[in-house]
């Protein structure tokens, strides 16, 4: 049965059991309503904004958003945050914060002086909620939004939308090009063409690719109504603040400590404000087929809470383009060492040449802002920019002009050498854009070759400049982010200490015994049962994660006493365990370095036990996962499980095209899927608020009981009906069909 919409709380609710709810929510209200009066009449003061309804939220129902309520230290002032899950309740009438709390510092440029408190004990409803804290600035009560009055546009009706998506009757297109002249009114973006060319052994090669301009698209976001309540206009600091102590807590991203840096170095001031806010840059290579590979670009909204950005609707991730795919034109195996890296170099020139088309237009905007009216009503000044970045370890390296893994100095964050990658607790020289820059700088300077190529190789560079140097609000090597997929799971787990692991029992002659220990551990949702782990063919990152929660158990009594290879996996274990999670803090943090210790150590005596050599990037890049935390938030935010998904639509939409020149028509593909889904909210949402119009005019005009009080009464709820559309709108509001047409359908 369809949501009722509640006038009170401003939610929809179960048609069960609705009039209950209406009474109790409406007195609720008034009695917090009063509460908050009496108190302001108390403390002699002028209350300047009363208890805001709920807002309407989106159609769908994601349980995993982080919802809680709270009060300030001056009821006259009551905000939102979204730190950590589980109910939370206003308490208007509290002039001391609770004991245990989480306290949330605004930064200076929201204009919110007082820290926002949310109690973690609970005593009153946890349904109310008051405005939002993302809304950083005065503005009045939430009102509906109001659809236009034919949201299937730019389709001449809805038969014709419906079509397009189901091939209904009753439709006005005549024909397929009827059809495209409807999705290319639809479609949100403009698909330009861009075109690079770079030369590799005297001869030049010209790239073409389909790409979307980022700044339309953050127009798009920034100026929807739908999505500017949910918006993080400003950066957050939060503490947990519990028996005596403030510990500094980091979940979403705007918690991070780079976003309310960057935020610093902006203008403040007063009546136009200026918001920095960033997003989330993911590309990968995948197969598409067993022959063709594509290499798409995705962008996410850092500014929104990651249960919406992490999304495929509207706030999620959109696509930019594709990335061409430089084919080598000779074996590999036939190169020297001076071509393998004049060739590196190549694609690497090709990668940010590319880069600089699709983004370009960020350069200007990032530097000075550009003034616009938000979805919220309110005109600020936004400065985009890219200072997170989601990939893999071949994706990081060419994002930061950096040599690979076999170099001497590896690592696309800091200058850490080769031979001392296994150093988890050491501190090591971070790059920065300024010194790079100047290194690159130096090296073209320099009036022979192999001077120039020593400056690059002592600073682990390619011979080109990187894009990103050039776009404000965007250092490459903090935005390369700690991945949990390929760095541990694919990495440190399945790569190295799982075929170690398996080489040892080998040994033993003891790889039977873990397989028949395996197929004995029980079963548990949302965890894989192994009959024959020994002999997994295939395995991705969740299987590999699967293995190690259930490992331990199994194996302690195959190896020796006091094995070093079984305290090594115990010691990563814990802290595998620990960046797993959403909410890190700063106690929290500190165990994790004392884990990174013991896990160090315990790789340690693993090579002397077993010759195994842990000089490898994906081992070095544990010594970065804390500073990402503070930096970024939990490495959750940043996780490349995300855009790995979107590979399954890339080849849906491949099978769709003639296997020719099919990029561009893969990219008008994804657009037509976005101005679908955009069309399919605006109509839901219509009916949605026409439905509850409906009920609200039904239940007003229903026939009262006689002077009786009985709690019982004869006679039919439904109105009189004289004829089969009245009965049709009736069936219709009540959830019983979908619409009109498909009750008289079937008469």
């Amino acid at each position: 049965m369809p949501l009722r919409w509640c006038e009170h709380c401003h939610q929809h609710r179960d048609p069960r059991g609705f009039a209950k709810h209406s009474s109790a929510c409406k007195h609720e209200q008034d009695a917090i309503a009063s509460a908050t009066t009496s108190l302001s009449a108390l403390q002699n003061t002028t209350v300047t904004r009363g208890f805001q309804p709920r807002k309407r939220r989106h159609i769908e129902n994601d349980s995993s958003r982080d919802i809680n309520h709270s009060y300030d230290f001056d009821s006259s002032y009551v905000s939102v945050s979204n730190p950590l899950p589980g109910p939370q309740v206003v308490q208007p009438s509290l002039q001391m914060p609770p004991t245990a709390h989480i306290k949330i510092i605004h930064h200076p440029h929201s204009n919110i002086t007082k820290p926002t408190i949310i109690p973690l004990e609970s005593s009153l409803n946890p349904e109310l909620e008051p405005e939002s804290c993302s809304m950083s600035h005065e503005t009045p009560a939430l009102q509906p939004i109001v659809a236009e009055s034919v949201p299937w546009a730019p389709f001449r009706n809805i038969q014709d939308f419906e079509y397009m998506e189901i091939a209904e009757s009753r439709i006005t297109l005549e024909n397929h090009r009827d059809m495209e002249q409807a999705l290319k009114a639809a479609r949100a973006y403009v698909v330009p063409e861009g075109i690079v060319s770079a030369t590799y052994n005297g001869q030049t090669f010209t790239f073409k690719f389909p790409y979307r301009d980022p700044w339309k698209i953050y127009e798009n976001w920034i100026t929807d109504p739908t999505l500017s309540w949910e918006i993080f206009w400003y950066p957050v600091q939060k503490y947990l603040c519990q028996n005596g102590k403030e510990l500094a807590v980091y979940d979403d991203i705007n918690t991070g400590k780079l976003w309310w840096t960057i935020q610093d170095t902006l203008p403040n001031i007063d009546g136009l404000p200026h918001c920095f806010l960033p997003t989330i840059f993911w590309l990968d290579k995948g197969m598409i087929t067993k022959r063709v590979r594509k290499h798409p670009m995705l962008l996410r909204l850092a500014f929104l809470p990651r249960a919406i950005r992490n999304g495929s609707g509207n706030g999620g991730g959109v696509l930019i383009g594709y990335m061409p795919v430089v084919q080598d034109p000779r074996d590999p195996s036939d190169r020297s060492s001076a071509e393998k890296l004049a060739f590196a170099c190549f694609k690497c020139e090709v990668y940010h040449k590319v880069l600089s088309v699709i983004f370009g237009s960020l350069r200007s905007r990032g530097r000075c802002g550009e003034a616009m009216e938000c979805g919220d009503l309110i005109r600020q000044v936004i400065y985009p920019g890219i200072p997170i970045a989601s990939v893999d370890s071949k994706e990081s390296w060419a994002l930061t002009s950096t040599r690979a893994g076999l170099a001497e100095y590896p690592c696309p964050k800091c200058l850490v050498s080769n031979c001392e990658q296994h150093k988890l607790v050491s501190e090591f020289k971070l790059r920065t854009v300024g010194a790079m820059k100047q290194a690159f700088e130096e090296a073209m300077r320099s009036l022979t070759k192999s001077a120039s190529e020593k400056i690059l190789q002592q600073n682990g560079l390619h011979a080109t400049f990187n894009f990103f140097w050039s776009l404000p609000h965007s250092d490459p090597y903090l935005a390369i982010s700690y991945d949990k997929l390929y760095a541990d799971d694919l990495g440190k787990f399945g790569k190295h200490l799982w075929p170690l692991l398996l080489s040892v029992l080998e040994e033993l002659n003891a790889k039977g015994q873990l397989t028949v220990n395996m197929h004995k551990v029980e079963r548990w949702p949302n965890l894989k049962h192994f009959s024959n782990v020994t002999t997994v063919d295939y395995a991705d990152g969740a299987v590999f994660f699967d293995i190690l929660r259930c490992l331990l158990p199994c194996i302690v009594q195959l190896l020796p006493r006091d094995s070093a290879l079984v305290k090594c996996l115990c010691a990563y274990a814990r802290y595998r365990m620990m960046i797993q999670m959403h909410c890190m803090t700063e106690d929290r943090i500190q165990r994790l370095r004392s884990y990174i210790k013991t896990y160090m150590n315990s790789c340690v005596r693993v090579s002397a036990e077993h010759g195994k050599n842990f000089d490898f990037l994906k081992q070095h890049l544990v010594t970065h996962a804390i500073q990402d935390i503070e930096q970024k938030g939990t490495l959750d935010n940043y996780d490349t499980r995300v855009g790995e998904g979107f590979h399954q639509e890339v080849q849906e939409a491949y099978a769709q095209t003639n296997c020719k020149n099919t990029e561009p028509q893969m990219a008008r593909i994804d657009e037509n899927q976005e101005a679908v889904a955009r069309i399919r909210m605006l109509i839901e949402n219509a009916k949605l608020r026409a439905m509850s119009g409906s009920e609200s005019e039904s239940e007003e005009s229903q026939p009262r009981s006689s002077e009786s009080e009985d709690h019982w009464v004869l006679g039919s709820p439904i109105s009189s009906l004289t004829d089969a559309k009245g009965l049709a709108n009736e069936l219709v509001s009540r959830g019983l069909v979908q619409n009109t047409h498909e009750f008289q359908s079937t008469l």
